[in-house]
């Protein structure tokens, strides 16, 4: 039905966006690490 894949979607979207915060720390450290290594400051 229409209800059940809004409410797949948001789930879908839910997970994405947990996924991305959870990730965001790592990358940011990522990228300070390079940049570090290279002697550059962010």
């Amino acid at each position: 039905s229409k209800d059940q894949d809004t409410i797949h979607t948001d789930v879908v979207l839910l997970l994405v966006v947990v996924t991305v915060n959870a990730l965001s720390p790592k990358i940011n450290n990522s990228i300070r690490a390079a940049s570090d290594h290279r002697g550059v400051r962010i």
